[in-house]
């Protein structure tokens, strides 16, 4: 009998060490989740800056934004020459961003298209089509996130051949890894 006692006392013991660390993990991964959802608001907070930032700042005589408050992105949109009024657009998740080209600009081949995105394994999608919703042409856009679930920018110049209409668009989004579906797309029209 006191065998038996003595061994249901460690079995507790076992189950009360076991269950200590699995509450530790638990619990400090609940804290590490929640921190990186700060982390992640916070951002986005900052992108959200950034886009109110670039539609006050038109080109005609106003300041541009500062290197502070939105340093990669619109130093993107800047070095493309086409930073206006209306910016930046974000898609509806706010994961994609689509700094350059800008909506109802004139663009060419080769055309450069500018963001930030979080995105699976840090792979954007860019697309260009013209009016009638033919590809033009379509590439992955790699991002230089520094984590996942981070921003990362990304820039890709791509040649296209001469499009049979007037108006088209230029997309980012990206492949769903769940059922490869187009997810977090963000659009804008553009002239040829």
């Amino acid at each position: 009998m006191r065998n038996l006692g003595g061994i249901f006392v460690l079995l507790l013991l076992v189950i009360a060490i076991v269950g200590g660390f699995s509450s530790v993990y638990f619990f400090t991964r609940l804290e590490t989740d929640r921190s990186d959802l700060v982390e992640a608001q916070a951002e986005i907070g900052k992108l959200r800056d950034l886009v109110n930032e670039l539609q006050e700042s038109p080109v005609g005589g106003r300041r541009a934004p500062s290197e502070d408050s939105s340093r990669s992105a619109a130093r993107t949109v800047a070095t493309f020459g086409q930073l206006t009024k209306d910016g930046a657009k974000m898609s509806p998740s706010g994961t994609m961003i689509l700094a350059a080209p800008i909506d109802d600009i004139g663009v060419g081949s080769p055309i450069a298209i500018a963001g930030r995105a979080i995105a699976f394994e840090a792979t954007s999608h860019v697309r260009v089509r013209d009016g009638r919703g033919e590809t033009l042409v379509e590439a992955a856009a790699m991002t230089d996130a520094p984590d996942v679930g981070r921003f990362g920018d990304f820039t890709v110049e791509l040649e296209f051949d001469e499009p049979s209409t007037s108006s088209g668009t230029v997309e980012v989004f990206e492949y769903s890894a769940r059922d490869g579906s187009e997810i977090n797309k963000v659009s804008v029209s553009v002239g040829f």
